[in-house]
């Protein structure tokens, strides 16, 4: 790893080099491919982006003369940081032989300022397989749209300003929650992600409809294969952005496998720096008797459980003049014979921590206002209206739909009557 930082990688750069004379420095289980070990020699790379977006990595391999026969397995992975077992972020494979070159690619979301690694490496199932091969790399990126504030509010616009990629689901570690993503196309088109406003699905008792009205996007669709998609959106918080509200309705079958091999649906709130937002992540995967959860039997069988319409709300009013990343991810199973997809929308406004004085005059009463997209709501008094006789500050305690907790305040300064003086 520090030879590859001292020598870093442009990204736009095309280099030709070869494994051979390299070592096997890493020989590991490969989590984000577990058809593809790593096992021979091998070269490393690093890159760090000064842009946020999609990046390619293309290689092109060809083994050395004189095998008749597949002589190795050439693999592709990408980490971020220095490659370890449960760092890859997704990889890649070709069977090369003695006569044909092989060209393959991964495709994987980066963000501006983090260094990601690039291992070209390979494996030989067999005795007297090539152990090294000569390959020429290349890089691009697409930079990600970043949008001043939501300008695209409820897919009023489509997909604009949206980015995203194709992926497949696989088998995450042990214990896990939900399968690995791993992106493999930066061009993510339609069936994979779809935007309407009036949506018939035959495992579903009911049209779909935006509870707020207007497009959504259905992300994923009824096919197999470890099919798994994401999208992600990437704006400048503004004081009128500050209330970021999403809805959605996953649909996922339920084959009962363990959880990190199951059809499964995520979102999180990223900030520029990588770190996520807490409390903003929320994550299933597919399982009987999940809290709000229901069961189909219309389309499929085995069953598949759904989430009727929920929101849930993130504040972002901490992070205004920075740059936020949501991102959403939907897939199947990783062991490919199941299928989950979800349909989202979204809207944003000003946060109520913007606006928060309320003033009244004694005996007046007054309606706070309720932040829209939690599970449950408790008021410091049991009720949202309120008739104070004094200054003072009335709480309101939330929990989202993951779980996590936070209060608002509402201060209310209470004004006097005016003293009315008759002079005769």
């Amino acid at each position: 790893c520090s030879q590859a930082l001292a020598n870093p990688l442009a990204i736009g750069a095309t280099v030709m080099n070869t494994t051979c004379g390299q070592g096997n420095d890493f020989s590991a289980p490969n989590l984000c491919n577990t058809l593809t070990p790593i096992n021979a020699n091998d070269f490393l790379y690093a890159i760090t982006p000064t842009s946020s977006g999609m990046v390619t990595v293309n290689l092109t391999a060809n083994v050395l003369g004189g095998f008749t026969t597949n002589t190795m397995y050439s693999v592709l992975t990408i980490y971020q940081g220095c490659p370890t077992l449960n760092s890859c972020i997704t990889s890649n494979f070709a069977v090369l032989t003695s006569t044909l070159t092989f060209n393959y690619s991964v495709a994987f979301e980066v963000l501006a300022g983090t260094t990601y690694f690039i291992l070209v490496d390979g494996w030989r199932p067999q005795m007297g397989w090539a152990d090294c091969y000569n390959f020429t790399l290349s890089t691009s990126i697409s930079v990600a749209p970043i949008n001043n504030g939501c300008t695209n509010d409820g897919f009023s616009a489509a997909l604009s300003g949206w980015f995203g990629s194709q992926g497949l689901a696989l088998a995450n570690a042990i214990g896990q929650p939900i399968p690995l993503y791993m992106p493999i196309n930066s061009n993510i088109t339609p069936p994979r992600v779809t935007v309407a406003n009036s949506f018939t699905d035959a495992c579903l008792p009911f049209t779909v409809t935006s509870p707020f009205g207007g497009n959504f996007v259905r992300l994923g669709r009824q096919v197999i294969n470890r099919e798994a998609n994401r999208i992600s959106y990437r704006f400048n918080v503004t004081p009128s952005s500050t209330s970021f509200t999403y809805a959605f309705l996953p649909v996922l079958q339920d084959p009962v496998h363990v959880p990190h091999n199951q059809p499964f649906f995520e979102a999180v709130v990223i900030l520029q720096n990588g770190t996520v937002i807490p409390c903003s992540r929320y994550i299933v995967a597919a399982s009987q008797g999940l809290s709000g959860y229901l069961s189909s039997t219309l389309c499929t069988n085995p069953s598949v459980v759904y989430r009727p319409w929920s929101t849930v709300n993130i504040d972002l009013s901490n992070w205004v003049g920075q740059t936020v990343t949501i991102q959403f991810t939907a897939g199947g199973c990783s062991q490919s014979a199941h299928w989950g997809y979800v349909y989202l929308d979204y809207r944003c406004e000003q946060s109520l921590i913007f606006d928060p004085n309320y003033t009244v005059c004694i005996g007046q009463c007054v309606t706070l206002a309720q932040p829209q997209g939690y599970a449950q709501y408790i008021w410091q008094n049991g009720t949202s209206t309120v008739c104070p006789t004094s200054n003072g500050t009335h709480w309101l305690n939330v929990i989202s739909q993951n779980g996590c907790a936070r209060t608002f305040t509402f201060p209310i300064q209470v004004m006097q009557l005016p003293m009315v003086e008759i002079v005769e």
